[in-house]
């Protein structure tokens, strides 16, 4: 067990592997560079995304925490101009990169940050 020793709470962020839903072939959509992050309250975190597939018009990133709803972090359309930030997120988030292969940075973490972190694309 891993003992941190801050006067500040640690963040835990998890991205992950994605798949396509469960009435289709499984096989990878995106693919995050980072598996698991550790950050003190008030850091920054950037999440790496690529994807394998090149038939979508936007992506979200969500934020699950345990027991309770998702929380759109940033929607990202295909354009990447004008990225949407979730109401939580909102002057925190920069988005660098095209839709197949981006990170998007949140800024000024709280403990609220922390959870599991979820690329999810949308079709047309």
């Amino acid at each position: 067990m891993q003992v941190h020793n801050h006067s500040r709470p640690l963040l835990e962020i998890l991205p992950a592997l994605f798949l396509k839903p469960s009435n289709q072939i499984l096989s990878p959509l995106f693919v995050t560079e980072t598996n698991a992050v550790w950050r003190d309250s008030g850091d920054n975190v950037t999440l790496g995304c690529s994807s394998c597939d090149k038939v979508y018009d936007g992506m979200y990133l969500y934020l699950y925490r345990e027991h309770k709803p998702r929380i759109q972090v940033v929607y990202y359309p295909e354009s990447g101009n004008e990225t949407t930030p979730g109401d939580a997120f909102i002057e925190r988030i920069q988005t660098k990169g095209s839709l197949s292969k981006h990170t998007v940075t949140i800024s000024t973490l709280s403990v609220n940050d922390s959870g599991f972190y979820n690329f999810l694309k949308t079709w047309p």
